[in-house]
């Protein structure tokens, strides 16, 4: 069995956008979910958790530029939730969803919903990026972060091996070797390493990072939201996205900013917990 067994994949399209994603089907009469990763994931991280999401139409999104779906022209945000919203707009039809992300993903999920509220059942938010601009040295945080992974490996299982012991892929199981798996790319030389490049990192999180959009998210804080902060991230969540979303449902997850890689559990039980009452 893989962790792809019951997702079926597909590709979104609208306009110029292509957007690569898995879905999987549900009833029609319950919100379906949308899942958007952050920087450096891609669509199968999301495996790990999906059990919150049982009974549920759910689509798990490559956002641009990692694992299948094409590198955008811009890395704004602003345009990154445009071009997604109108792509996932042809898989909802009539039906509101329930938008979900973290990190880049969970900064872009707030601004879809902020953008049409009234189409939008509800925000679960996986200890997403700041609101607010930070002061980060973007250049030392994607090197950080990615280092590892941005080298050029001979296979995709010296990729994997060498990846293996980075905190945002541990614990390390089928799953995540899948997911890992996935947002690889090969490179005319025969090398593979992580799909966006050093240079997409930077602007990525130059765009999410160092824009406050603040103002813009608020239009969303009146929907259902179920933020759910990673330990770690407390201090920055408290001045950024609490103060965005006062009336927000909030767990702090024990465990670093990948909450729904370390902390799978606590995790899947706040979620069908927060699932639970909306439905009600």
């Amino acid at each position: 069995m893989t962790s792809t067994m019951g997702w079926a994949p597909l590709t979104l399209k609208a306009g110029s956008t292509e957007l690569s994603a898995f879905e999987r089907n549900g009833p029609e009469d319950r919100a379906p979910v949308v899942l958007l990763h952050g920087a450096g994931g891609n669509a199968l991280t999301w495996t790990t958790i999906t059990p919150a999401f049982t009974g549920r139409r759910v689509l798990l999104l490559d956002m641009p530029g990692h694992g299948l779906s094409p590198k955008p022209s811009r890395w704004d945000l602003d345009d990154t939730a445009d071009r997604v919203a109108r792509a996932v707009q042809g898989w909802l039809g009539d039906a509101h969803a329930i938008w979900g992300g973290h990190s880049w993903g969970g900064k872009v999920a707030g601004m879809v919903a902020a953008a049409s509220p009234s189409r939008c059942r509800g925000l679960l938010l996986f200890d997403p990026s700041p609101s607010a601009s930070l002061p980060v040295d973007v250049e030392e945080f994607v090197d950080g972060t990615w280092g590892v992974e941005m080298q050029p490996y001979a296979s995709p299982e010296s990729a994997a091996e060498a990846a293996r012991a980075q905190r945002h892929w541990q614990p390390w199981d089928d799953e995540t070797a899948a997911a890992f798996r996935h947002g690889l790319a090969q490179h005319e030389d025969g090398s593979w390493s992580l799909r966006p490049t050093r240079e997409d990192l930077v602007a990525l999180a130059t765009a999410t990072l160092h824009l406050d959009a603040t103002e813009m998210l608020a239009k969303a804080a009146a929907l259902p939201v179920l933020l759910l902060i990673a330990e770690e991230s407390t201090a920055w969540q408290g001045v950024t996205n609490m103060l965005v979303y006062p009336t927000a449902a909030r767990m702090v997850i024990a465990g670093n900013h990948w909450i729904h890689q370390c902390n799978r559990m606590a995790v899947i039980g706040a979620v069908k917990e927060w699932l639970s009452r909306i439905a009600a």
